[in-house]
Protein backbone atom coordinates (compact mmCIF):
# COMPACT_ATOMS: atom_id res chain seq x y z
CA UNK A 1 0.00 0.00 0.00
CA UNK A 2 1.37 3.40 -0.99
CA UNK A 3 1.69 5.97 1.79
CA UNK A 4 1.34 9.73 1.56
CA UNK A 5 4.65 10.00 3.33
CA UNK A 6 4.91 13.77 4.04
CA UNK A 7 1.73 13.59 6.16
CA UNK A 8 3.04 10.66 8.18
CA UNK A 9 6.65 11.57 8.94
CA UNK A 10 8.21 13.80 11.56
CA UNK A 11 11.94 14.44 11.75
CA UNK A 12 14.14 15.60 14.64
CA UNK A 13 17.66 16.89 14.05
CA UNK A 14 19.64 15.97 17.16
CA UNK A 15 22.75 17.94 18.11
CA UNK A 16 24.75 16.21 20.80
CA UNK A 17 27.92 16.65 22.83
CA UNK A 18 28.23 12.87 22.87
CA UNK A 19 29.18 12.85 19.19
CA UNK A 20 32.91 12.17 18.73
CA UNK A 21 34.87 15.26 17.76
CA UNK A 22 37.35 15.11 14.90
CA UNK A 23 39.43 18.01 16.29
CA UNK A 24 42.80 17.33 17.86
CA UNK A 25 42.10 19.65 20.81
CA UNK A 26 38.76 17.90 21.56
CA UNK A 27 36.84 21.17 21.17
CA UNK A 28 33.47 20.86 19.49
CA UNK A 29 33.29 23.21 16.52
CA UNK A 30 29.57 22.51 16.24
CA UNK A 31 28.97 23.62 19.83
CA UNK A 32 31.00 26.79 19.21
CA UNK A 33 28.89 27.90 16.25
CA UNK A 34 25.58 26.96 17.88
CA UNK A 35 26.27 28.86 21.13
CA UNK A 36 27.49 32.09 19.52
CA UNK A 37 25.65 34.82 17.65
CA UNK A 38 25.24 35.38 14.75
CA UNK A 39 26.67 31.99 13.74
CA UNK A 40 23.79 30.00 15.22
CA UNK A 41 21.18 31.67 13.01
CA UNK A 42 23.11 30.70 9.87
CA UNK A 43 23.52 27.09 10.98
CA UNK A 44 19.88 26.78 12.09
CA UNK A 45 18.70 28.08 8.71
CA UNK A 46 20.79 25.39 7.02
CA UNK A 47 19.54 22.68 9.37
CA UNK A 48 15.94 23.56 8.53
CA UNK A 49 16.73 23.11 4.85
CA UNK A 50 18.10 19.62 5.61
CA UNK A 51 14.68 18.26 6.57
CA UNK A 52 13.71 15.70 3.94
CA UNK A 53 9.99 15.92 4.61
CA UNK A 54 8.21 19.15 5.43
CA UNK A 55 6.02 17.84 8.25
CA UNK A 56 4.45 19.99 10.96
CA UNK A 57 6.42 18.32 13.76
CA UNK A 58 9.98 18.80 12.48
CA UNK A 59 12.20 19.87 15.38
CA UNK A 60 15.84 20.56 16.30
CA UNK A 61 16.98 19.12 19.63
CA UNK A 62 19.85 20.73 21.58
CA UNK A 63 21.57 19.78 24.86
CA UNK A 64 20.52 22.07 27.71
CA UNK A 65 24.16 23.19 28.02
CA UNK A 66 23.87 24.81 24.59
CA UNK A 67 20.97 27.02 25.67
CA UNK A 68 20.84 30.57 24.31
CA UNK A 69 18.73 33.30 25.87
CA UNK A 70 18.38 35.05 22.50
CA UNK A 71 17.06 31.92 20.85
CA UNK A 72 13.27 32.11 20.55
CA UNK A 73 12.73 29.65 17.69
CA UNK A 74 9.71 27.50 18.47
CA UNK A 75 11.11 24.55 16.50
CA UNK A 76 13.99 24.08 18.97
CA UNK A 77 13.66 21.79 21.99
CA UNK A 78 16.21 20.94 24.68
CA UNK A 79 17.12 17.66 26.35
CA UNK A 80 19.34 16.51 29.22
CA UNK A 81 21.22 13.35 30.28
CA UNK A 82 21.21 12.02 26.69
CA UNK A 83 17.47 11.31 26.93
CA UNK A 84 15.30 12.87 24.24
CA UNK A 85 11.72 13.51 25.35
CA UNK A 86 9.10 13.02 22.64
CA UNK A 87 5.79 14.25 24.09
CA UNK A 88 5.06 16.56 21.14
CA UNK A 89 5.73 13.85 18.58
CA UNK A 90 3.66 11.23 20.37
CA UNK A 91 0.74 13.59 20.68
CA UNK A 92 0.48 14.72 17.08
CA UNK A 93 1.59 12.13 14.56
CA UNK A 94 -0.65 9.42 13.21
CA UNK A 95 -0.52 5.85 14.41
CA UNK A 96 0.12 2.77 12.31
CA UNK A 97 2.74 3.14 9.59
CA UNK A 98 3.91 6.63 10.61
CA UNK A 99 7.62 7.29 10.94
CA UNK A 100 9.79 9.42 13.21
CA UNK A 101 13.17 10.42 11.83
CA UNK A 102 16.24 10.99 14.00
CA UNK A 103 18.82 12.99 12.00
CA UNK A 104 22.41 13.17 13.18
CA UNK A 105 22.94 16.93 13.53
CA UNK A 106 26.70 16.71 13.14
CA UNK A 107 26.31 15.63 9.52
CA UNK A 108 24.27 18.07 7.47
CA UNK A 109 22.97 15.93 4.62
CA UNK A 110 21.31 17.00 1.38
CA UNK A 111 19.39 14.21 -0.30
CA UNK A 112 16.63 13.74 -2.87
CA UNK A 113 13.44 14.11 -0.81
CA UNK A 114 11.37 12.04 -3.22
CA UNK A 115 13.83 9.18 -2.85
CA UNK A 116 13.45 9.25 0.95
CA UNK A 117 9.67 9.33 0.59
CA UNK A 118 9.72 6.37 -1.80
CA UNK A 119 11.87 4.32 0.57
CA UNK A 120 9.64 5.01 3.56
CA UNK A 121 6.51 4.31 1.55
CA UNK A 122 7.65 0.87 0.46
CA UNK A 123 10.01 -0.43 3.16
CA UNK A 124 8.85 -3.14 5.55
CA UNK A 125 10.81 -2.86 8.81
CA UNK A 126 10.69 -1.29 12.28
CA UNK A 127 13.95 0.69 12.14
CA UNK A 128 15.65 2.05 9.03
CA UNK A 129 19.13 3.61 9.03
CA UNK A 130 20.45 5.58 6.07
CA UNK A 131 23.97 6.63 5.20
CA UNK A 132 24.25 9.48 2.69
CA UNK A 133 27.10 8.98 0.22
CA UNK A 134 28.33 11.14 -2.65
CA UNK A 135 29.28 8.06 -4.69
CA UNK A 136 25.63 7.11 -5.34
CA UNK A 137 24.57 10.53 -6.64
CA UNK A 138 23.31 11.03 -10.15
CA UNK A 139 25.75 11.59 -13.03
CA UNK A 140 28.59 9.66 -11.41
CA UNK A 141 30.63 6.76 -12.72
CA UNK A 142 30.55 3.67 -10.48
CA UNK A 143 33.57 1.41 -11.03
CA UNK A 144 33.83 -2.20 -9.86
CA UNK A 145 37.30 -3.59 -9.15
CA UNK A 146 38.61 -7.13 -8.84
CA UNK A 147 40.45 -8.31 -5.73
CA UNK A 148 43.79 -7.44 -7.37
CA UNK A 149 42.68 -3.90 -8.27
CA UNK A 150 41.82 -4.37 -11.95
CA UNK A 151 38.73 -2.75 -13.45
CA UNK A 152 35.93 -5.31 -13.74
CA UNK A 153 33.30 -2.93 -15.07
CA UNK A 154 31.64 0.46 -14.68
CA UNK A 155 28.27 2.10 -15.02
CA UNK A 156 26.88 5.62 -15.07
CA UNK A 157 24.31 6.55 -12.44
CA UNK A 158 21.64 8.77 -14.03
CA UNK A 159 19.62 9.14 -10.83
CA UNK A 160 20.41 9.15 -7.12
CA UNK A 161 20.42 5.50 -6.14
CA UNK A 162 20.17 3.22 -3.10
CA UNK A 163 22.40 0.30 -2.06
CA UNK A 164 22.46 -2.06 0.96
CA UNK A 165 24.79 -1.12 3.81
CA UNK A 166 26.21 -2.73 6.94
CA UNK A 167 24.56 -2.27 10.30
CA UNK A 168 25.86 0.91 11.99
CA UNK A 169 28.17 0.98 15.00
CA UNK A 170 27.18 4.55 15.86
CA UNK A 171 24.34 6.91 14.97
CA UNK A 172 23.94 6.95 11.16
CA UNK A 173 23.28 10.10 9.18
CA UNK A 174 19.54 9.43 9.34
CA UNK A 175 17.49 6.91 11.28
CA UNK A 176 13.75 6.35 10.91
CA UNK A 177 11.63 4.53 13.47
CA UNK A 178 8.17 3.19 12.70
CA UNK A 179 5.55 4.63 15.05
CA UNK A 180 4.39 1.15 16.08
CA UNK A 181 7.96 0.32 17.16
CA UNK A 182 8.70 3.71 18.71
CA UNK A 183 6.43 3.06 21.68
CA UNK A 184 8.49 -0.03 22.51
CA UNK A 185 11.71 1.99 22.47
CA UNK A 186 10.50 4.78 24.75
CA UNK A 187 11.17 4.66 28.45
CA UNK A 188 8.96 7.12 30.35
CA UNK A 189 8.45 9.11 27.17
CA UNK A 190 12.17 9.47 26.40
CA UNK A 191 14.42 7.98 23.74
CA UNK A 192 18.02 7.06 24.74
CA UNK A 193 20.63 8.88 22.68
CA UNK A 194 23.35 6.49 23.78
CA UNK A 195 23.62 4.35 20.65
CA UNK A 196 24.54 1.13 22.46
CA UNK A 197 21.51 1.43 24.73
CA UNK A 198 19.35 2.17 21.70
CA UNK A 199 20.53 -0.91 19.78
CA UNK A 200 20.18 -3.13 22.86
CA UNK A 201 16.60 -1.96 23.27
CA UNK A 202 15.88 -2.77 19.61
CA UNK A 203 17.33 -6.28 20.04
CA UNK A 204 15.40 -6.89 23.25
CA UNK A 205 12.17 -6.01 21.46
CA UNK A 206 13.05 -8.12 18.36
CA UNK A 207 12.70 -5.13 16.02
CA UNK A 208 13.52 -5.54 12.32
CA UNK A 209 16.35 -3.17 11.34
CA UNK A 210 17.43 -2.45 7.75
CA UNK A 211 20.31 -0.28 6.57
CA UNK A 212 20.93 1.40 3.20
CA UNK A 213 23.29 3.84 1.51
CA UNK A 214 21.58 6.69 -0.38
CA UNK A 215 23.04 9.12 -2.92
CA UNK A 216 23.47 12.64 -1.57
CA UNK A 217 25.90 15.21 -0.16
CA UNK A 218 27.11 15.31 3.45
CA UNK A 219 28.91 18.08 5.31
CA UNK A 220 30.65 17.27 8.61
CA UNK A 221 30.02 20.30 10.83
CA UNK A 222 32.98 19.38 13.01
CA UNK A 223 35.34 20.08 10.10
CA UNK A 224 36.44 23.62 9.30
CA UNK A 225 36.37 23.08 5.52
CA UNK A 226 32.80 21.77 5.56
CA UNK A 227 31.61 24.59 7.82
CA UNK A 228 33.16 27.07 5.43
CA UNK A 229 31.43 25.36 2.53
CA UNK A 230 28.16 25.71 4.44
CA UNK A 231 28.90 29.39 5.12
CA UNK A 232 29.68 30.08 1.48
CA UNK A 233 26.61 28.26 0.21
CA UNK A 234 24.16 29.82 2.70
CA UNK A 235 25.39 33.39 2.44
CA UNK A 236 25.67 33.25 -1.35
CA UNK A 237 22.05 32.09 -1.49
CA UNK A 238 21.02 34.88 0.87
CA UNK A 239 22.84 37.47 -1.23
CA UNK A 240 21.30 36.19 -4.45
CA UNK A 241 17.76 36.19 -3.03
CA UNK A 242 17.96 39.56 -1.28
CA UNK A 243 20.03 41.39 -3.90
CA UNK A 244 19.62 39.56 -7.24
CA UNK A 245 20.99 42.49 -9.21
CA UNK A 246 24.29 42.23 -7.29
CA UNK A 247 24.56 38.44 -7.09
CA UNK A 248 27.46 38.32 -9.57
CA UNK A 249 29.22 41.55 -8.69
CA UNK A 250 30.89 43.22 -5.73
CA UNK A 251 28.38 44.10 -3.07
CA UNK A 252 29.18 46.14 0.02
CA UNK A 253 27.31 44.81 3.04
CA UNK A 254 25.92 47.58 5.24
CA UNK A 255 26.47 46.78 8.94
CA UNK A 256 23.59 47.15 11.34
CA UNK A 257 23.22 47.76 15.08
CA UNK A 258 26.09 49.06 17.18
CA UNK A 259 28.90 48.13 14.76
CA UNK A 260 31.58 50.76 14.17
CA UNK A 261 32.96 50.54 10.63
CA UNK A 262 35.64 52.96 9.45
CA UNK A 263 34.78 54.79 6.21
CA UNK A 264 38.23 53.77 4.92
CA UNK A 265 37.57 50.04 5.45
CA UNK A 266 36.80 48.04 2.33
CA UNK A 267 33.97 45.53 2.55
CA UNK A 268 32.99 43.26 -0.34
CA UNK A 269 30.50 40.41 -0.63
CA UNK A 270 28.00 39.18 1.93
CA UNK A 271 29.19 39.85 5.47
CA UNK A 272 27.20 39.12 8.62
CA UNK A 273 27.99 41.33 11.61
CA UNK A 274 27.34 40.58 15.26
CA UNK A 275 26.80 43.30 17.87
CA UNK A 276 29.48 45.85 18.70
CA UNK A 277 31.88 44.95 15.86
CA UNK A 278 34.70 47.42 15.19
CA UNK A 279 36.49 47.56 11.83
CA UNK A 280 39.39 50.03 11.60
CA UNK A 281 40.71 51.95 8.60
CA UNK A 282 42.33 50.15 5.64
CA UNK A 283 40.99 46.78 6.82
CA UNK A 284 39.70 44.54 4.04
CA UNK A 285 36.87 42.02 4.50
CA UNK A 286 35.96 39.78 1.58
CA UNK A 287 32.70 37.88 2.00
CA UNK A 288 31.15 35.58 2.59
CA UNK A 289 32.28 36.17 6.18
CA UNK A 290 30.77 36.19 9.67
CA UNK A 291 32.02 38.39 12.52
CA UNK A 292 30.78 37.54 16.02
CA UNK A 293 29.80 39.91 18.80
CA UNK A 294 32.52 42.29 20.07
CA UNK A 295 35.00 41.37 17.30
CA UNK A 296 37.70 43.94 16.49
CA UNK A 297 39.41 44.08 13.10
CA UNK A 298 42.47 46.34 13.30
CA UNK A 299 43.89 48.42 10.45
CA UNK A 300 45.56 46.83 7.41
CA UNK A 301 44.27 43.34 8.30
CA UNK A 302 42.50 41.12 5.75
CA UNK A 303 39.57 38.74 6.34
CA UNK A 304 38.52 36.44 3.49
CA UNK A 305 35.79 33.77 3.62
CA UNK A 306 36.17 33.23 7.36
CA UNK A 307 34.34 33.12 10.69
CA UNK A 308 35.72 35.14 13.60
CA UNK A 309 34.35 34.20 17.04
CA UNK A 310 33.02 36.47 19.75
CA UNK A 311 35.38 38.89 21.47
CA UNK A 312 38.42 38.16 19.27
CA UNK A 313 40.79 40.78 17.86
CA UNK A 314 42.46 40.41 14.48
CA UNK A 315 45.61 42.47 14.98
CA UNK A 316 47.15 44.95 12.56
CA UNK A 317 48.39 43.42 9.30
CA UNK A 318 47.06 39.92 10.03
CA UNK A 319 45.56 37.84 7.20
CA UNK A 320 42.79 35.36 7.98
CA UNK A 321 42.07 33.37 4.83
CA UNK A 322 39.45 30.58 4.71
CA UNK A 323 39.55 29.98 8.45
CA UNK A 324 37.19 29.45 11.38
CA UNK A 325 38.64 31.07 14.50
CA UNK A 326 36.88 30.80 17.86
CA UNK A 327 39.89 30.83 20.22
CA UNK A 328 42.39 33.51 21.17
CA UNK A 329 45.26 31.02 20.97
CA UNK A 330 44.60 30.65 17.26
CA UNK A 331 45.35 34.34 16.78
CA UNK A 332 48.40 34.70 19.05
CA UNK A 333 52.04 34.47 18.08
CA UNK A 334 51.57 34.75 14.33
CA UNK A 335 51.31 37.54 11.82
CA UNK A 336 49.44 35.48 9.27
CA UNK A 337 47.02 32.59 9.48
CA UNK A 338 47.65 30.09 6.71
CA UNK A 339 44.76 29.26 4.43
CA UNK A 340 43.07 25.88 4.57
CA UNK A 341 42.83 23.89 1.35
CA UNK A 342 39.43 24.80 -0.08
CA UNK A 343 39.56 23.07 -3.42
CA UNK A 344 36.50 21.04 -2.50
CA UNK A 345 34.33 24.05 -1.63
CA UNK A 346 33.34 24.86 -5.20
CA UNK A 347 32.42 21.23 -5.85
CA UNK A 348 30.30 21.06 -2.70
CA UNK A 349 28.67 24.40 -3.50
CA UNK A 350 27.77 23.37 -7.04
CA UNK A 351 26.48 20.02 -5.90
CA UNK A 352 24.17 21.58 -3.33
CA UNK A 353 22.84 23.94 -5.96
CA UNK A 354 22.17 21.34 -8.63
CA UNK A 355 23.76 18.01 -9.39
CA UNK A 356 22.44 18.33 -12.93
CA UNK A 357 25.18 20.88 -13.62
CA UNK A 358 27.74 18.07 -13.43
CA UNK A 359 26.49 16.05 -16.41
CA UNK A 360 27.89 15.99 -19.95
CA UNK A 361 24.61 16.16 -21.85
CA UNK A 362 24.35 18.54 -24.75
CA UNK A 363 21.72 21.26 -24.40
CA UNK A 364 19.92 23.58 -26.81
CA UNK A 365 18.04 26.87 -26.35
CA UNK A 366 14.41 26.34 -25.40
CA UNK A 367 13.13 28.37 -28.37
CA UNK A 368 14.79 26.25 -31.04
CA UNK A 369 13.86 23.21 -33.07
CA UNK A 370 15.76 20.88 -30.73
CA UNK A 371 14.45 22.68 -27.65
CA UNK A 372 10.69 22.78 -28.26
CA UNK A 373 9.93 22.47 -31.99
CA UNK A 374 10.93 18.83 -32.21
CA UNK A 375 8.67 17.89 -29.30
CA UNK A 376 5.68 19.71 -30.85
CA UNK A 377 6.29 17.92 -34.15
CA UNK A 378 6.46 14.57 -32.29
CA UNK A 379 3.09 15.17 -30.61
CA UNK A 380 1.38 16.10 -33.88
CA UNK A 381 2.95 13.30 -35.94
CA UNK A 382 2.38 10.54 -33.35
CA UNK A 383 -1.23 11.62 -32.75
CA UNK A 384 -2.03 11.53 -36.48
CA UNK A 385 -0.21 8.22 -36.94
CA UNK A 386 -2.04 6.50 -34.07
CA UNK A 387 -5.44 7.72 -35.30
CA UNK A 388 -4.81 6.63 -38.88
CA UNK A 389 -3.27 3.28 -37.92
CA UNK A 390 -5.80 2.38 -35.24
CA UNK A 391 -7.73 -0.20 -37.38
CA UNK A 392 -4.42 -1.72 -38.51
CA UNK A 393 -3.29 -1.65 -34.87
CA UNK A 394 -6.27 -3.76 -33.78
CA UNK A 395 -5.82 -6.30 -36.61
CA UNK A 396 -2.12 -6.84 -35.81
CA UNK A 397 -2.89 -7.21 -32.09
CA UNK A 398 -5.44 -9.95 -32.88
CA UNK A 399 -2.97 -11.76 -35.15
CA UNK A 400 -0.26 -11.70 -32.45
CA UNK A 401 -2.67 -12.99 -29.85
CA UNK A 402 -4.05 -15.78 -32.04
CA UNK A 403 -0.73 -17.07 -33.37
CA UNK A 404 1.20 -17.45 -30.10
CA UNK A 405 0.60 -17.50 -26.36
CA UNK A 406 1.57 -14.49 -24.31
CA UNK A 407 0.86 -10.75 -24.24
CA UNK A 408 0.27 -8.64 -27.36
CA UNK A 409 2.95 -6.11 -26.47
CA UNK A 410 6.57 -6.62 -25.53
CA UNK A 411 7.79 -4.14 -22.92
CA UNK A 412 11.53 -3.68 -22.48
CA UNK A 413 13.19 -1.21 -20.10
CA UNK A 414 15.26 1.28 -22.08
CA UNK A 415 17.03 4.55 -21.26
CA UNK A 416 15.56 7.74 -22.61
CA UNK A 417 16.39 11.43 -22.31
CA UNK A 418 19.09 11.98 -19.65
CA UNK A 419 19.12 8.27 -18.80
CA UNK A 420 15.56 8.09 -17.47
CA UNK A 421 14.21 4.55 -17.80
CA UNK A 422 10.95 3.81 -19.61
CA UNK A 423 9.11 0.78 -21.00
CA UNK A 424 9.64 0.67 -24.77
CA UNK A 425 6.61 -0.85 -26.51
CA UNK A 426 6.62 -3.22 -29.48
CA UNK A 427 4.31 -5.84 -30.88
CA UNK A 428 5.64 -9.13 -29.52
CA UNK A 429 7.58 -10.99 -32.21
CA UNK A 430 9.11 -13.71 -30.03
CA UNK A 431 7.96 -16.49 -27.78
CA UNK A 432 7.49 -15.86 -24.07
CA UNK A 433 10.76 -15.99 -22.05
CA UNK A 434 12.84 -15.30 -25.17
CA UNK A 435 15.12 -12.94 -23.22
CA UNK A 436 16.22 -15.70 -20.83
CA UNK A 437 16.98 -18.00 -23.78
CA UNK A 438 19.34 -15.40 -25.26
CA UNK A 439 22.22 -16.45 -23.00
CA UNK A 440 22.07 -19.99 -24.40
CA UNK A 441 22.33 -18.61 -27.96
CA UNK A 442 25.05 -16.04 -27.24
CA UNK A 443 27.73 -18.00 -29.16
CA UNK A 444 25.62 -17.70 -32.34
CA UNK A 445 25.53 -13.89 -32.24
CA UNK A 446 26.23 -12.48 -35.73
CA UNK A 447 26.77 -8.79 -34.89
CA UNK A 448 29.53 -6.98 -33.00
CA UNK A 449 29.18 -4.72 -30.00
CA UNK A 450 26.51 -5.16 -27.31
CA UNK A 451 23.73 -6.10 -29.72
CA UNK A 452 22.39 -9.61 -30.23
CA UNK A 453 21.07 -10.81 -33.59
CA UNK A 454 21.07 -14.15 -35.41
CA UNK A 455 19.53 -15.18 -38.70
CA UNK A 456 16.46 -17.40 -38.39
CA UNK A 457 16.26 -16.82 -34.64
CA UNK A 458 14.51 -19.90 -33.15
CA UNK A 459 12.80 -17.68 -30.56
CA UNK A 460 10.75 -15.86 -33.22
CA UNK A 461 6.97 -16.41 -33.20
CA UNK A 462 5.13 -17.64 -36.36
CA UNK A 463 4.48 -14.10 -37.63
CA UNK A 464 7.42 -12.47 -35.84
CA UNK A 465 9.90 -12.51 -38.73
CA UNK A 466 7.37 -10.96 -41.12
CA UNK A 467 6.56 -8.20 -38.61
CA UNK A 468 10.23 -7.44 -38.10
CA UNK A 469 11.10 -7.42 -41.79
CA UNK A 470 8.26 -4.97 -42.49
CA UNK A 471 8.86 -2.91 -39.29
CA UNK A 472 5.26 -3.50 -38.19
CA UNK A 473 6.48 -4.40 -34.68
CA UNK A 474 7.71 -0.80 -34.22
CA UNK A 475 4.27 0.83 -34.61
CA UNK A 476 3.37 0.83 -30.83
CA UNK A 477 6.40 3.04 -30.22
CA UNK A 478 4.29 5.98 -31.39
CA UNK A 479 2.58 5.61 -27.99
CA UNK A 480 6.00 6.18 -26.39
CA UNK A 481 6.45 9.22 -28.65
CA UNK A 482 3.11 10.70 -27.60
CA UNK A 483 3.95 10.15 -23.91
CA UNK A 484 7.31 11.91 -24.28
CA UNK A 485 9.52 8.87 -23.80
CA UNK A 486 10.69 8.85 -27.41
CA UNK A 487 10.84 10.97 -30.56
CA UNK A 488 9.93 10.08 -34.13
CA UNK A 489 13.60 10.54 -35.07
CA UNK A 490 16.50 9.89 -32.73
CA UNK A 491 19.05 7.30 -31.62
CA UNK A 492 17.90 3.70 -31.26
CA UNK A 493 16.33 3.13 -27.79
CA UNK A 494 18.79 0.93 -25.92
CA UNK A 495 19.11 -0.49 -22.40
CA UNK A 496 21.68 0.59 -19.82
CA UNK A 497 23.74 -2.56 -20.43
CA UNK A 498 24.52 -1.29 -23.94
CA UNK A 499 25.00 2.37 -23.07
CA UNK A 500 27.75 1.74 -20.51
CA UNK A 501 30.23 0.60 -23.18
CA UNK A 502 31.13 4.10 -24.39
CA UNK A 503 30.73 7.06 -21.97
CA UNK A 504 31.12 9.81 -24.58
CA UNK A 505 28.70 8.09 -26.97
CA UNK A 506 26.25 7.41 -24.15
CA UNK A 507 26.12 11.02 -22.95
CA UNK A 508 25.69 12.27 -26.50
CA UNK A 509 22.86 9.88 -27.45
CA UNK A 510 21.07 10.42 -24.14
CA UNK A 511 21.04 14.19 -24.73
CA UNK A 512 18.00 13.61 -26.95
CA UNK A 513 15.00 11.30 -26.86
CA UNK A 514 15.51 7.95 -28.63
CA UNK A 515 13.67 7.59 -31.92
CA UNK A 516 11.36 5.21 -33.74
CA UNK A 517 13.80 5.72 -36.59
CA UNK A 518 17.19 7.38 -36.75
CA UNK A 519 20.35 8.08 -38.68
CA UNK A 520 21.97 4.75 -37.80
CA UNK A 521 18.78 2.77 -38.45
CA UNK A 522 18.46 4.34 -41.91
CA UNK A 523 22.13 4.35 -42.96
CA UNK A 524 23.78 1.30 -41.33
CA UNK A 525 25.65 -0.95 -43.78
CA UNK A 526 25.66 -4.13 -41.59
CA UNK A 527 29.27 -4.83 -42.63
CA UNK A 528 30.87 -7.48 -40.38
CA UNK A 529 32.59 -6.10 -37.26
CA UNK A 530 31.66 -2.52 -38.18
CA UNK A 531 28.06 -2.22 -37.01
CA UNK A 532 28.81 -1.01 -33.48
CA UNK A 533 31.35 1.53 -34.75
CA UNK A 534 28.77 2.84 -37.22
CA UNK A 535 26.20 2.97 -34.43
CA UNK A 536 28.46 5.21 -32.32
CA UNK A 537 29.45 7.41 -35.27
CA UNK A 538 25.90 7.94 -36.57
CA UNK A 539 24.46 8.68 -33.10
CA UNK A 540 27.13 11.28 -32.31
CA UNK A 541 26.76 12.80 -35.76
CA UNK A 542 22.98 13.07 -35.30
CA UNK A 543 23.22 14.86 -31.94
CA UNK A 544 25.92 17.19 -33.28
CA UNK A 545 23.96 18.17 -36.39
CA UNK A 546 20.37 17.89 -35.11
CA UNK A 547 18.01 19.99 -37.22
CA UNK A 548 14.60 19.90 -38.90
CA UNK A 549 16.27 19.34 -42.27
CA UNK A 550 18.18 16.31 -40.94
CA UNK A 551 15.04 14.80 -39.37
CA UNK A 552 13.06 15.19 -42.61
CA UNK A 553 15.92 13.59 -44.59
CA UNK A 554 16.03 10.63 -42.15
CA UNK A 555 12.25 10.18 -42.43
CA UNK A 556 12.53 10.09 -46.24
CA UNK A 557 15.31 7.49 -46.05
CA UNK A 558 13.21 5.44 -43.64
CA UNK A 559 10.17 5.48 -45.94
CA UNK A 560 12.31 4.30 -48.86
CA UNK A 561 13.79 1.57 -46.65
CA UNK A 562 10.35 0.40 -45.48
CA UNK A 563 9.04 0.12 -49.05
CA UNK A 564 12.22 -1.64 -50.19
CA UNK A 565 12.03 -4.10 -47.30
CA UNK A 566 8.31 -4.72 -47.89
CA UNK A 567 8.99 -5.34 -51.60
CA UNK A 568 11.69 -7.89 -50.70
CA UNK A 569 9.36 -9.68 -48.27
CA UNK A 570 6.54 -9.84 -50.82
CA UNK A 571 8.92 -11.10 -53.51
CA UNK A 572 10.27 -13.75 -51.13
CA UNK A 573 6.78 -14.93 -50.22
CA UNK A 574 5.72 -14.94 -53.87
CA UNK A 575 8.78 -17.03 -54.84
CA UNK A 576 8.12 -19.44 -52.00
CA UNK A 577 4.44 -19.71 -52.98
CA UNK A 578 5.34 -20.26 -56.65
CA UNK A 579 7.76 -23.07 -55.77
CA UNK A 580 5.21 -24.66 -53.44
Amino acid sequence: MKLTVPNLVSEIIVLSEALPSCRMDSRSMLKSVITQEPFSDIVFDCLYSAFSLKAKNNLIALPQQWHQKKNKRKEIIEYSRNLLALPVINGNINKGNSWVGIINGRFLSFVNNKLIEEILANIDCDVLSLYITFGLKAYREKISLTSDGCVAGFRRLFADSVAPARMPSDWPHRLYICQSALNELLSRGTLPLDFRKFTDTCKNNSLDWLCFKVGGTVLDLEKDADLLALLKWQLTNRLTKENPENSFSEFQQKPVGSSDISPDARLYGNIVFGDNVKVEKSAVILGPAVLGDNVRIESDSVIRTSMIGQGLTVTKGMIVDNQIVFNKEDLQGTSKIQSNSTGNLLLIHNDLESSANLNNFKTWPFFSYAGVGKRLADIIFSSVALIMLFPFFVIVALIVKLTSSGPVFFKDKRQGLHGVHFNCLKFRTMIVDAHNLQNHLRTLNQVDGPQFSIKNDPRTSPVGKFMRDTFIDEVPQFINVLRGHMSVVGPRPSPESENILSPSWRDARLSVRPGVTGLWQACRTRHPQQDFQEWIAYDKSYVKNLSLKLDVWICCLTIVKIFDSAFRVIRRLFTKFKKG
